[in-house]
């Protein structure tokens, strides 16, 4: 059976600005803060056991990493508005990234095209607003303000494997593998 899977760095945010929950309240699912590190891409359920492996082993190569965030940015894709905050260059975690892009793209193909662009030309960030019609991202740029600085730590790599690429199923921690940095 065919699997979906998803690696993430689950973001602590220690110091932000308030305005950010009330928006994501508004113009976002309540997806755990995240940046992603390798996006939705199908699997053979058979491979699941030696992606869990081979993810624990990578991330002991890793430590604890600081970001800062600032700086909204905005792309429209297929699904609609998404709205986003830059993080600031990381060595460390643009290297977990190519790394972990580089180890799984073999397990099968991304979801959607604009996944894999995406992994290519990865920038770091936390999103706030998603698939936002054209009327609700002209609402939304309405309650953005200039203080968007954010601190935040990634201690968690995170490993989501779901039968479909629904929210539900992101969500669930029974899908979910944690592995410390």
């Amino acid at each position: 059976m065919q699997k979906i899977f998803h690696i993430t760095a689950q973001v602590d945010l220690n110091l932000y600005p308030r305005w950010i929950d009330i928006f994501r309240e508004t113009y976002d699912k309540p997806y755990p803060m995240h940046i992603s590190l390798k996006t939705n891409t199908y699997c053979q359920e058979e491979a699941t056991t030696h992606i869990k492996k081979e993810l624990k082993e990578l991330c002991k190569n890793y430590t604890t990493m600081h970001l800062q965030f600032h700086g909204i940015f905005t792309k429209k894709t297929d699904n609609g508005w998404s709205i986003m905050i830059r993080a600031e260059e990381n060595t460390q975690l643009l290297k977990l990234q190519k790394e972990i892009s580089k180890t799984f793209s073999t397990y099968g193909d991304h979801i959607a095209k604009q996944y894999a662009e995406f992994e290519l030309s990865f920038i770091p960030h936390i999103t706030i607003g998603r698939r936002l019609s054209d009327e609700n991202f002209r609402e939304a740029q309405n309650m953005i303000h200039d203080d968007s600085l954010a601190t935040a730590t990634i201690q968690k790599i995170v490993l989501t494997i779901v039968d479909n690429a629904v929210f539900e199923e992101w969500t669930d921690p029974q899908n979910k593998t944690v592995f410390v940095l």
